[in-house]
C-alpha cells in the first residue's frame, strides 16, 4: 500500500473532510448501482465539504496526551475551527493510474484566537512551510498534490469490493466511509474514518 507523510492535522482533515455535497439540479432521483469495473470510475471526480468543530475535538482525535497538550487545550479555550476541503482525483482506467489534488483551509475563530493566533501560525509554519496564511481571518490554506501513480490489480479488486456505487447517468459516485483515500492514496492513520462521499464527474 502506498503511503503519504502528512502533518497530523492535515491527515485529520483529509480523514474527516474528504466528502462533497450533492449539487445536481436534476429533478429525477439518483438510482445507485454497484461499480463492477474500473472503467466506470474512469475520469476526473470532484467533491467539496465544510465542517465546524471545537478545536479541542481536533486534539482529542489526534490522540495526543501529556501536560503540554493539556495546557494547550486550556489555552485555546472555546476556540472553533472551520475545516473545508476540495478534493479532485483522476483515474485512468486503461493505464491503471490515479492522481489528485486536495486543497484544505482551516479558519480559526472564537475562544482565545486573538491572543493565540501567533502561536498557532508559528506551529503550523514549522510543519507546513508552503501553507498560505491570512492573518485577518486567522486562516491557513494548504494544497497537496498527489502525483500520478499506478494502482495494482489487488488494489483495484479491493476498491471494487468496497461497495462503491454509481448513479444511472454515470456522473456521480457514492463511496462508503473510509474507502477512497485508504485504497488509492494510502492508509489513513489514527483510525479516522471519512464519512460517505458523493463526488461528481468533471
Amino acid at each position: 500500500m502506498k503511503k503519504n507523510i502528512w502533518f497530523p492535522v492535515c491527515v485529520l482533515v483529509l480523514g474527516i473532510l474528504c466528502a462533497s455535497c450533492n449539487t445536481s439540479t436534476s429533478p429525477k432521483p439518483d438510482i445507485w448501482l454497484p461499480v463492477t469495473s474500473l472503467d466506470q470510475l474512469d475520469g476526473t471526480w470532484k467533491g467539496v465539504y465544510q465542517q465546524t468543530m471545537p478545536v479541542k475535538e481536533v486534539f482529542a482525535l489526534l490522540g495526543e496526551t501529556g501536560d503540554d497538550m493539556n495546557n494547550m487545550i486550556v489555552m485555546l479555550g472555546d476556540m472553533k475551527v472551520t475545516m473545508s476541503a476540495e478534493t479532485t482525483f483522476t483515474i485512468n482506467a486503461q493505464a491503471k493510474t490515479t492522481s489528485g489534488v486536495v486543497t484544505i483551509k482551516l479558519t480559526f475563530s472564537e475562544g482565545t484566537i486573538n491572543f493565540t493566533w501567533g502561536i498557532i501560525r508559528l506551529a503550523l509554519e514549522t510543519y507546513i512551510p508552503d501553507a498560505v496564511f491570512n492573518d485577518k481571518n486567522h486562516s491557513v490554506t494548504m494544497t497537496q498534490d498527489i502525483p500520478e501513480d499506478s494502482i495494482t490489480d489487488e488494489e483495484i479488486a479491493k476498491l471494487l469490493a468496497s461497495g462503491i456505487q454509481i448513479n444511472q447517468d454515470g456522473n456521480k459516485i457514492k463511496i462508503p466511509a473510509g474507502t477512497i483515500l485508504d485504497e488509492l492514496y494510502g492508509e489513513i492513520p489514527l483510525g479516522i474514518i471519512p464519512p460517505e462521499i458523493i463526488m461528481t464527474k468533471q
